[in-house]
């Protein structure tokens, strides 16, 4: 049976998904098609989509599968590109193969090919992860951050950290402007997952102080390597910042940074949120800085700020200040 041979509308539905992300790196696709196949309700469609090489297929494979399957596509030279290659990416040597064959490959075996690429990589180089294996540390900790295992999520992305800081362009001083696999929409957005997991674990897990220092760090280095990051991921990265510090007990500290934050955005609520939220239940707050607090939300609420109390301001500030008159 050709293993590459779809149902024809299969492979149009296919093309559609593939072209859907035409952004998105060839493996960020390879998984967005896992997801879009996993998400269908239709059994047909369901049983049509088994057809489709995914991450999840293809690491099921045996290498000897993979070589007769890729000898099939017209790959001889199947482990020379890996001792050749110089980068970091197994895509680069799936491209490498397309190369040597001699004629139009359809969207569906080139898919094949780089995911083969990276099954190969981890088997043969398993000790220099490729990009596409870095990146699948970021996939495994979005699922344990889904379960809600916030220590096992965090140690996972603090390997998927750790490996993509090395790899970043040297000079960028802006994630938003980074490309490729590890591009900067994808890690700013990560970045604020990776905060509100840290402060997860800095909470519950029973090496609390680990994590909070873990996460202190983490923001520390994210805002040296792109000391231009701005919006919402950087409002995010001060915000917990500060949250770390004060799970570190570094009350002062932490309290500036929420007063900076606050004197940035004097009329967004999610400053006075995140600020009533670190302080919190904190034992042996300062009478003063409790105060201080109280005062600075009651006189943002005085000028309209959560007006419709979506954000709930008015009663953390009556709960953080003992109900007293500030």
């Amino acid at each position: 049976m050709n293993s590459f041979a779809l149902d024809p509308r299969m492979a149009a539905e296919l093309d559609v998904v593939l072209a859907r992300f035409a952004q998105l790196h060839p493996y960020e696709r390879a998984w967005e098609v896992e997801a879009w196949g996993l998400a269908q309700t239709d059994p047909l469609l369901r049983a049509a989509f088994a057809q489709v090489w995914t991450p999840t297929r293809i690491a099921k494979c045996g290498s000897a599968e993979l070589e007769e399957q890729l000898r099939a596509l017209g790959v001889e030279a199947i482990e020379e590109p890996f001792t050749m290659e110089r980068g970091s990416s197994a895509w680069a040597v799936s491209e490498k193969w397309q190369g040597g064959v001699d004629r139009a490959l359809t969207a569906h075996e080139e898919l094949f090919m780089g995911l083969a690429a990276t099954m190969f990589w981890s088997r043969l180089r398993a000790d220099e992860p490729s990009d596409e294996m870095v990146y699948d540390r970021l996939v495994d900790g979005e699922i344990l951050a889904a379960q809600q295992k916030w220590g096992a999520a965090c140690d996972c992305w603090g390997f998927f950290w750790e490996s993509v800081r090395g790899r970043m362009p040297k000079g960028q001083r802006r994630a938003s402007a980074v490309k490729g696999l590890f591009r900067g929409a994808v890690l700013e957005a990560w970045a604020e997952r990776y905060c509100i997991a840290l402060v997860h674990a800095s909470k519950e897990s029973e090496e609390a102080q680990v994590y909070a220092d873990r996460g202190a760090a983490f923001v520390d280095e994210f805002l040296t390597l792109f000391p231009q990051t701005g919006g919402t991921a950087g409002w995010m990265l001060q915000a917990t910042k500060g949250r770390f510090q004060v799970l570190r007990g570094r009350i002062p500290e932490g309290f500036a940074r929420f007063e900076a934050l606050v004197r940035e955005h004097p009329q967004a609520p999610a400053s006075y949120r995140a600020m009533l939220d670190a302080f919190s239940g904190v034992e042996g707050l300062p009478a003063a800085t409790r105060a201080k607090i109280a005062s600075m939300t009651k006189k943002a609420l005085a000028q309209g700020v959560d007006r419709d109390g979506t954000w709930g301001l008015e009663e953390l500030a009556d709960e953080l200040a003992g109900h007293d008159e500030i």
